[in-house]
C-alpha cells in the first residue's frame, strides 16, 4: 500500500506543475518535470497546476489498456495526456496503473506541448464519475522549441509492472513496476497463482486469470505463465520465488 500511495503523490505533483490560473501565463507551463495530483476530479497541488480540475476518461472495465487525462486549470490553460496501462479492481473501484504515455498536446500557455508520462496510478470512485491520483501521475514536457530549438532528451521507457500478493485474506493481487516487485519478493511478498479461464472483475492474463490463494486440493504444476500471456514448461520455469512477473500455473 506505501508503494501505491507513493505513485499517487507522484501523478498529483505532475499535474500542479502546469501551473494555475494567470500563474501559467507567467511561465508555469515551460519544459520540466510535472508531478500532478488530485482527488475527486480537483487539482490538489504540485505541477503543472496548483488548482483546476482533472477529467479522466476511457477506463470503464478491467480490460481497459487507455486512458486520457486532461488537466485544466481554469483560466483557458490545460495539458492533456494519453495513457496506456492496466486497469483491476480493488474494493468495488477500478483502478489504474500507468505504464507510459504521451503529452498530447494543450491550450492556451501549454498549447502546443509534447513529453512522455512515466508511471502513476489513478482510482475511480462514485461509480467512476470521479477520480483520484492515489500515485502521481509524473513525467517531462515541454512547450513552443520551434526551428533551431534542441528536442528534449526522452527519458528511459518505463519498466514493465508485475503482480504480488502481500495478504492472505485478498485473493486479487496488487501491481508494482518490476525494480520494485524484485525488491518485495525478498520482503514477504509472493508471485500469484494462474488459474486457466479469465473472470470478470479479475487480474487476467492471457487465457488465465490470477489469484493469491489456492484453494482446496489444489497444486502449482510444473508449468509457468508470463506477464504477456505466454506460457513456460518445466524445462524453462522461471523461479516464481525470486523472479517477478511469473506465475505458476495450477495444475488440473
Amino acid at each position: 500500500m506505501r508503494k501505491i500511495l507513493g505513485l499517487t503523490a507522484l501523478v498529483a505533483a505532475a499535474f500542479a506543475a502546469v501551473g494555475a490560473g494567470t500563474a501559467s501565463a507567467l511561465g508555469t507551463c515551460t519544459t520540466g518535470a510535472f508531478d500532478a495530483v488530485f482527488a475527486h476530479n480537483v487539482i490538489s497541488g504540485n505541477t503543472p497546476f496548483s488548482t483546476g480540475t482533472a477529467a479522466v476518461s476511457g477506463v470503464t472495465s478491467t480490460s481497459s489498456t487507455s486512458a486520457t487525462v486532461t488537466l485544466n486549470d481554469g483560466s483557458g490553460d490545460t495539458l492533456t495526456f494519453n495513457l496506456t496501462g492496466t486497469t483491476v479492481l480493488k474494493s468495488g473501484h477500478l483502478e489504474f496503473t500507468i505504464s507510459s504515455g504521451t503529452v498530447a498536446g494543450g491550450t492556451g500557455a501549454c498549447a502546443g506541448a509534447t513529453g512522455s508520462v512515466s508511471g502513476g496510478v489513478l482510482k475511480g470512485e462514485n461509480g467512476n464519475t470521479k477520480w483520484e491520483a492515489t500515485t502521481d501521475v509524473t513525467g517531462t514536457f515541454s512547450v513552443g522549441g520551434g526551428a533551431g530549438a534542441g528536442a528534449a532528451t526522452p527519458p528511459p521507457p518505463p519498466p514493465d509492472n508485475a503482480f504480488l500478493c502481500y495478504s492472505a485474506f485478498e485473493d486479487n493481487p496488487g501491481v508494482w513496476v518490476m525494480p520494485v516487485a524484485a525488491q518485495l519478493l525478498q520482503q514477504g511478498y509472493w508471485s500469484p497463482y494462474a488459474v486457466a479461464g479469465n473472470v470478470a472483475g479479475g487480474t487476467n492474463i492471457g487465457g488465465y486469470h490470477l489469484t493469491c490463494n489456492l484453494a482446496s486440493g489444489q497444486s502449482a504444476s510444473d508449468s509457468t505463465l508470463g506477464g504477456a500471456g505466454e506460457t513456460y514448461g518445466a524445462g524453462a520455469k522461471p523461479d516464481v520465488s525470486n523472479v517477478p512477473g511469473h506465475y505458476a500455473i495450477i495444475g488440473s
